[in-house]
């Protein structure tokens, strides 16, 4: 099928893609589902898995100076230039986290041990993980913890964001 907008995979090729992950139409318990979760996960490839169970199961540490442990170095210096590669990023970092939540974390550390202030503030559209991280990281620094919520229109046309205390929302 073909429009503007370009032409739809062939249900061949879609049948192929969908065979390489596990669970696409059906969750874990063999119930039917269309996968629409943003937070709770990802679709999982199923070369991938079988890569990681592959690596992960050796008892080696890519700390040590061995054969082995020097297989384990380079097979994590490849992984850590790919992602660049995949997200198709030239410049700059990618920061590399096992869970959004970690990251967010640590990112809100950082910031909090690295500038100067009286308050933080996160807004509504933040990760949800950026509340917890901001609320820890405010009592352990004696900050106070704000929330930016949505703009709301003034009567003047013009658009105000306020800000709350985080206790408050």
């Amino acid at each position: 099928m073909s429009s503007r907008q370009g032409q739809l995979f062939s249900e061949s090729l879609m049948e192929q893609i969908q065979g390489r992950f596990h669970y696409i139409d059906h969750d874990v318990d063999g119930r039917a589902r269309l996968f629409f979760d943003n937070a709770g996960g990802s679709f999982r490839l199923r070369a991938a898995l079988d890569a990681f169970a592959r690596i992960d199961a050796l008892p080696d540490c890519p700390e040590r100076m061995h054969e082995r442990a020097l297989y384990l170095q380079d097979i994590q210096t490849r992984g850590e230039e790919d992602i660049p590669r995949i997200l198709n990023a030239r410049d700059g970092s990618v920061y590399l986290s096992l869970t959004a939540s970690a990251a967010m974390f640590e990112m809100v550390r950082a910031v909090m041990e690295n500038v100067p202030g009286t308050n933080a503030v996160t807004t509504i559209l933040e990760h949800p993980s950026s509340f917890d991280a901001m609320k820890l990281y405010c009592d352990a620094r004696a900050r106070r913890p704000r929330v930016a919520r949505r703009a709301e229109q003034r009567a003047d046309g013009r658009r105000r964001c306020r800000c709350d205390r985080l206790a408050d929302r």
